[in-house]
């Protein structure tokens, strides 16, 4: 998983990943952002996870879902639980393609700790 965090026009940080882990961009700019509650509570669950005091957790944010276990993380857009409809037009596919984003337990502590440090 490839990705660099730069600050925007307005000072304002951004997190860009490569293609296949664009949640992880939403994930970090407006779900986590610069709360550093949110950054607090992220490495307690992960910790929580690590120890084996739990073995998930669900976190359930603005426009997307992640799901964290014992070894890995998965960000859904809550678009993808949206509703479809039972008669759609011939030829109509529904595509799920960047509406799910995972990746290891450790590579996301590994961002996570680096995009603390970023923001400092």
């Amino acid at each position: 998983m490839n990705y660099q965090f730069v600050w925007d026009l307005e000072g304002s940080p951004v997190a860009e990943f490569e293609m296949g882990f664009e949640l992880f961009t939403q994930w970090f700019c407006d779900e986590i952002g610069t709360d550093g509650e949110k950054i607090s509570q992220m490495h307690t669950i992960i910790r929580q996870l690590k120890n084996g005091d739990i073995m998930e957790h669900t976190i359930k944010g603005n426009t997307m879902t992640m799901e964290l276990n014992q070894d890995e993380i998965e960000i859904t857009a809550d678009s993808l639980e949206a509703e479809i409809p039972d008669e759609m037009p011939e030829g109509t596919e529904i595509s799920d393609d960047g509406c799910i984003s995972g990746c290891g337990l450790e590579d996301f502590a590994s961002v996570l700790n680096s995009w603390e440090e970023f923001i400092g």
